[in-house]
């Protein structure tokens, strides 16, 4: 059963219905808007629906995109402790199914990338199309992430969890530091303080291209240039993934830090379009 739900405005938020689908394990929120052939937008870690917050508008003028908040995010119910990416997959597939969604295209971003993999697997029969946006787990761990991550740790234990925020969205998530402004702030503490769930560990549990390897449908793969997750060994990452799924089409957008779908929202929604009109 679904429901209409309030939520709070933080941005120049696009249109949207707000609904929980009623699953086994508790009430999964999602947002809904345009008409069309069904797209998911699966968000990454320390996130909810709004990190798609710059394409479902635009995407919704062609598609009918549905963007949830996985499990122990945003308004969604909090998982088990040991709920793994399989159980993740599983979630995504019921609702597909339970919303009778045919020949839907399916796109992760970070975190979301591993689940849209597994749940493509798992939905092969109705995922038609994926759409991988800087996924983790596809190469050598930049050693500079982790040097970054410990200071930005450091700058929230002792100035608190704004300046930890505006310091990731500065180093790590955006290339273009005039988006960061008090909306995409507040928008992405909220986010931090509704997060249940930390998923690096199972995200980086084995090699992304093992979960690839059983992908059959047309793949995008989008990373960002300036990503520090990425541009490491950029070249040896991108052949393990082609080796892993030869059908799978990479495309370097410049100018672009982690948050590809927010920092370069005109490169990603046109690219998505033209990917899923085939």
């Amino acid at each position: 059963m679904s429901n209409e739900r309030e939520h709070d405005a933080m941005i120049a938020a696009p249109d949207v219905s707000h609904r929980t689908l009623d699953l086994p394990h508790g009430g999964l929120h999602y947002v809904e808007a345009g008409r069309g052939d069904p797209i998911v937008l699966l968000h990454g870690g320390h996130g909810s629906w709004t990190h798609w917050i710059a394409n479902v508008g635009p995407l919704s003028a062609s598609l009918r995109v549905l963007a949830p908040d996985l499990p122990g995010f945003g308004d969604s119910f909090a998982p088990d402790p040991g709920y793994t990416i399989d159980e993740y997959a599983q979630t995504v597939a019921q609702m597909i199914e339970r919303l009778g969604l045919e020949r839907v295209t399916l796109a992760g971003f970070s975190f979301g990338c591993v689940v849209a993999t597994a749940a493509a697997a798992l939905a092969a029969e109705r995922v038609t199309r994926l759409v991988l946006v800087n996924a983790p787990a596809t190469g050598a761990r930049n050693p500079e992430v982790d040097r970054i991550q410990r200071e930005l740790s450091r700058l929230a234990r002792e100035s608190g969890l704004k300046a930890g925020v505006i310091g990731s969205l500065r180093e790590l998530q955006l290339y273009d530091h005039a988006r960061i402004d008090d909306e995409v702030i507040a928008l992405m503490m909220q986010n931090v303080r509704r997060t249940r769930r930390i998923t690096k560990d199972i995200s980086n549990e084995r090699p992304l291209q093992e979960r690839l390897a059983r992908v059959r449908q047309p793949l995008l793969v989008l990373i960002g240039r300036d990503d520090h997750h990425q541009y490491y060994r950029l070249e040896e990452r991108c052949a393990g993934i082609q080796a892993a799924a030869p059908q799978a089409r990479i495309e370097r957008v410049e100018r672009c830090r982690h948050w590809l779908a927010f920092d370069r929202a005109d490169a990603f929604n046109s690219l998505v379009l033209e990917f899923v009109s085939g």
